[in-house]
């Protein structure tokens, strides 16, 4: 049947290997149907590249244009609102270098004025407040803005008509907003949360303002409630309650107003915009607290020769240290930690401050770079998001080519690989035939099985027969047997006298031994007295033995009693103490008598016994052993109990 088996086993590789071609054509046919479809897609995209980049291009045009157009409205009507001029803020936005570029100019008919430098400082004043608004509103920061002196340059008359505008600015896109000035109060409007400045620095600021606290309404609205100042500066010791909306801290010149922009700018920044020059005179730390949303405190502090010289720590209404995402806001060093930005919302952008001016830098943005300009304001942002799609866009398309190209190579390698197992139908039909033939050599083969058994079975039998024939052979060639009868009779006799032989040497053996003992024993038998008063007087002796060691034990206990008489706190402890040592010297006496009593017994019983041992030739009368004197007279044992 090896021959069946190893037909078998080729047909089952064959057909395995059939197998497998099959799952490499269907495999093949995905992959291919797959290409076709990507490949499909990629040239549609690619015929539609042309309509698509212009549409994009004109999305960001209109785009720009819209942000532009509101940008220019603002400032427009902010500069109309508090300058008596017809004029028009434009914007113009390009490209720079690859990045969005600003100008801001002055619009008269069809000339362009640069605002630096052919315009007054009043309408600068106006168009910078008006940058800072809309670059504020498009940082993502805290809708809050504090300005030193912003309208450094505008006309007394206007200043009315300015911090007019600004608040309507303030609460119209919901900034709350600080100003310091040196104006009169009477040139600010009703509703706007004035705070007065007295005093002077060396003295201490004070402060003079009325309750606002009514108008936050929910503690949970953004904004800043009050400042508490300690030895910063010109302040002593103050408290000032902000109000949403605009607040404006006024005061005389030279007082220190500019201290609070100071003091914000040391919160928020840290850094160089802090020293010790801050800390008051005479005092070892300088201390700020922002009251914010939610009852939350913001503290920085500052101390001389401290290491980390600033601290921060933003605190809950319970005074509790505040923990955001695992991190517990507490923290010093040089710039404050990163949580102090979040939770304020006062930081710079591109490295300029947006939120907080300083005084002597009442310009914003105009005396910047063209591309500075567009980042700050955020003009172009929308539009760099559709350029990023645009140029995404455009990396979509180079893909598509690439997929384009190396999909049809290898549609067309597939095809050829396809074109090669079209021979799998031939195959197909070759293991049909196969099969067919296995399943008629499934009927021959139990008739083969059967001969070849039958084969080993009569091959088997001619090897057996053999054998019988060369057992045959050699018995022809033996003689008669010999006659065994004789030879086991003699054999049992033999066995009869063997076992006679070991029984007389055993017996002559037992006999010898006896000889031997008898040859030891003495000629004449000894005349023995009688061993009764031996035995008494060795258990007198051993009782004897007994309560000397008694009275040894009792010795041995007195010598460990104290030397000297115990020191008792009572007469009945002394009377119980006299009855102990009575009896105890009694019983001393009884054994020092009962002693002498019995080492005399006992030196009398050890002559009697050595005059008995000697009666007895100094020998035992039970084994005839030769006895020691010292046997009897030191040791204390009977005779009985030596022999037991």
């Amino acid at each position: 049947m090896s021959e069946l088996a190893e037909l078998y086993a080729i047909h089952e590789h064959q057909r395995q290997n059939y197998a497998k071609m099959l799952g490499r054509r269907d495999e093949l046919n995905a992959r291919l149907e797959s290409l076709r479809k990507v490949v499909g897609l990629a040239k549609g995209r690619l015929s539609l590249r042309d309509e698509t980049e212009a549409f994009l291009e004109k999305v960001q045009t209109e785009l720009n244009q819209k942000t532009i157009s509101s940008y220019t409205r603002l400032l427009t009507a902010l500069v109309s609102d508090v300058l008596p001029m017809n004029v028009e803020i434009g914007i113009d936005l390009y490209t720079e270098r690859g990045l969005p570029a600003l100008d801001i100019f002055v619009k008269q008919g069809e000339h362009k004025h640069n605002i630096m430098d052919d315009c007054g400082g009043a309408l600068t004043n106006v168009v910078c407040l008006g940058l800072r608004a809309i670059a504020t509103a498009k940082s993502g920061l805290r809708y809050f803005m504090a300005l030193d002196e912003p309208d450094c340059w505008v006309a007394p008359q206007r200043v009315p008509s300015f911090y007019r505008v600004l608040k309507q600015l303030s609460e119209k896109m919901q900034f709350q907003t600080i100003v310091i000035s040196h104006h009169d109060i009477r040139l600010f409007e009703n509703g706007t949360n004035i705070i007065s400045l007295t005093g002077t620095p060396v003295e201490g600021l004070r402060v003079d303002n009325s309750d606002v606290s009514t108008n936050w309404g929910s503690p949970e609205t953004p904004g800043i409630r009050a400042l508490t100042i300690r030895n910063f500066a010109s302040f002593k010791d103050v408290y000032i309650p902000l109000s949403p909306g605009l607040n404006a801290i006024i005061g005389d010149n030279n007082i220190g107003k500019s201290r609070i922009m100071k003091l914000l700018r040391a919160v928020s920044y840290g850094g160089s915009d802090t020293s010790d020059a801050d800390i008051r005179n005479g005092e070892q730390r300088a201390e700020v607290e922002l009251h914010m949303e939610r009852g939350q405190i913001l503290q920085w502090s500052r101390e001389r020769r401290r290491n980390p010289v600033n601290l921060w720590r933003l605190i809950d209404e319970n005074g509790d240290v505040v923990e955001k995402e695992g991190t517990r806001c507490e923290g010093g060093g040089r710039v404050p930690p990163s949580w102090v930005t979040t939770v304020l919302g006062i930081a710079k952008a591109d490295d300029l401050d947006i939120q907080l001016n300083h005084q002597k830098q009442p310009v914003f943005l105009l005396n910047s770079p063209p591309s500075q300009r567009a980042a700050v304001l955020s003009i172009g942002q929308e539009s760099d998001y559709l350029r990023q799609m645009i140029a995404a866009y455009k990396t979509d398309c180079a893909n598509d080519r690439l997929v384009e190209k190396d999909g049809e190579r290898d549609v067309a390698d597939i095809l050829s690989r396809l074109k090669d197992l079209e021979g799998l139908k031939d195959v197909s039909n070759h293991l049909k035939r196969a099969e067919e033939l296995k399943s008629s050599l499934f009927d021959v083969g139990p008739a083969i099985s059967q001969a070849r058994e039958a084969l080993r079975k009569l091959n088997e039998g001619q090897h057996l027969l053999s054998k019988a024939k060369s057992v045959r052979s050699a018995l022809s060639d033996l003689t008669s047997p010999p006659d065994i009868k004789e030879g086991a009779v003699r054999l049992s006799s033999a066995r009869q006298l063997a076992t006679q032989i070991t029984h007389v040497k055993s017996e002559l053996g037992t006999a010898k031994l006896i000889g031997e003992a008898l040859e030891n024993l003495p000629e004449n038998p000894l005349n023995y007295p009688s061993l009764q008063p031996a035995i008494d007087a060795a258990s007198r002796l051993a009782n004897a033995t007994i309560e000397l060691n008694k009275s040894e034990r009792v010795t041995r206990v007195l010598k460990e009693l104290p030397s000297k008489p115990l020191q008792l706190v009572s007469m009945d402890e002394m009377k119980s103490t006299a009855r102990t040592l009575t009896a105890t010297n009694q019983a001393f006496a009884d054994a020092c008598a009962s002693r002498g009593k019995y080492e005399n017994e006992r030196s009398e019983l050890a002559v009697k016994i050595a005059d008995i041992v000697s009666n007895m030739g100094n020998r035992c009368p039970l084994c005839h052993s030769h006895l020691e004197h010292d046997h009897f007279t030191s040791s204390g044992y009977l005779l009985e109990e030596n022999h037991q």
